[in-house]
């Protein structure tokens, strides 16, 4: 036997081991590369979140590569990418129409240091030197009860605090155990226009001093890459309708094959999904994430030239360019707000963002005074099928 040629051939196969191994992490840490920071957090049911975060001077904070990994050790990426496109906010007297993110930006100087007592029991985490995001832990209460089987669950809470023009906005983010997340803004502040007209709001000190009325339009863009290839994934819209003279009530599975913007239906219960086009569970479900309507009591449409106010859900195909709802930037040819995204391209298949807007219209009351009560305006992202069983399940 030619031993020497025996131990070069070994040599060869551990070099070539050592080149994949090498190339196949430096793949994987290409895929989860954060420009700012990460956070990995695994909750007391095992069940484990981990992101990257960075600042923009616009959108604030913006979290990307977003990975859910269950208590059974089964992780896949949901986002790539997620943060606010705009905050859109007319005043009912029309003296100001707001654009917060692209006029003032929710970074910044616009954030609000926080400190120990704004984050209790929880971690600070700096940007330049100042404290822009608060990452806590806390207790959500049940995940499920049965008789007397039930469990008590938790959620991980990264949340920053910007200033705009006397309104506070704290853009919040609960990641919960069950592999669900809610976005969410709180909006509260002091009354910032005031008016004598009592057909735009509503007396708050006497019959003359009127807080003028406004809406708050909040647009998130979501990226999604389910099970880390975003290029092949798929949404599909989920309507129940009545039948049989309103005593039965009917699912409707349609797949949105082009680009197109949808608006909220409570009466038909209208909701998204969006699922691999590969990936299933161990039941041969297709693994997927869907987007849950939380609050539809007040929504807002605009005048003509307000068209991205015309629905409430976008769905486009990645482009670098088409970052904001309103007031984008048109160089290299893109639209100036995301109706003009909506140009027919196929996304059957594609990578997918979603823009989803909720609105809350606030009417000035007493209690506005001297400081506005928090509002808190969410929807969910839930998991459909990702695992066969529920994974908190003990």
């Amino acid at each position: 036997m030619n031993y020497k040629f025996l131990r070069m051939v070994q040599i060869g196969i551990l070099l070539l081991g050592i080149f994949v191994l090498f190339n196949f992490n430096a793949g994987v840490a290409t895929a989860q590369a954060c420009s700012g920071g990460t956070i990995q957090e695994t909750l007391p049911t095992d069940a484990t979140w981990t992101l990257c975060w960075e600042h923009r001077a616009e959108e604030g904070v913006v979290l990307s590569n977003i990975f859910y990994t269950t208590p059974t050790n089964i992780k896949r990426k949901v986002l790539k990418e997620a943060g606010l496109a705009q905050i859109h906010s007319p005043f009912n007297d029309n003296s100001e129409r707001n654009h917060y993110v692209t006029e003032q930006g929710l970074g910044d100087t616009s954030l609000v240091p926080l400190t120990s007592a704004n984050c209790p029991d929880g971690t600070l985490i700096q940007h330049d030197g100042v404290n822009i995001l608060c990452s806590m832990i806390e207790n959500r209460g049940y995940i499920y009860k049965y008789k007397s089987s039930q469990r008590q669950g938790y959620y991980l809470t990264l949340f920053s605090v910007s200033n705009m023009n006397g309104q506070h906005f704290i853009v919040r983010w609960r990641f919960y155990d069950d592999g669900s997340i809610e976005p969410s803004i709180g909006s509260t502040g002091v009354v910032s226009r005031r008016s004598t007209d009592a057909r735009y709001g509503w007396p708050i000190q006497n019959n003359s001093d009127i807080g003028v009325g406004y809406v708050n339009n909040y647009y998130w863009r979501l990226d999604f890459d389910i099970g880390e290839n975003g290029s092949n994934d798929i949404i599909e819209e989920f309507n129940i309708a009545s039948t049989n003279s309103g005593s039965e009530k009917s699912l409707t599975v349609s797949k949105l094959s082009s680009e197109t913007s949808r608006s909220v239906d409570a009466q038909q219960k209208r909701s998204w999904r969006v699922r691999d086009g590969s990936i299933t569970n161990t039941d041969g479900h297709a693994v997927s994430y869907h987007l849950e309507p939380m609050q539809m009591g007040n929504r807002y449409v605009g005048p003509n030239n307000e068209p991205w106010t015309a629905n409430d859900l976008f769905v486009t195909k990645h482009q670098p360019c088409e970052r904001f709802v309103s007031q984008n930037s048109t160089a290299d040819g893109c639209g100036a707000d995301v109706s003009q995204f909506v140009n027919g391209e196929n996304i059957d298949g594609a990578d997918l963002v979603l823009w989803y807007r909720i609105s809350y219209h606030h009417l000035p009351r007493s209690e506005y005074q001297p400081y506005i009560p928090l509002h808190w305006d969410s929807f969910v992202l839930m998991p459909r099928d990702w695992t066969a069983t529920n994974p908190i399940v003990n």
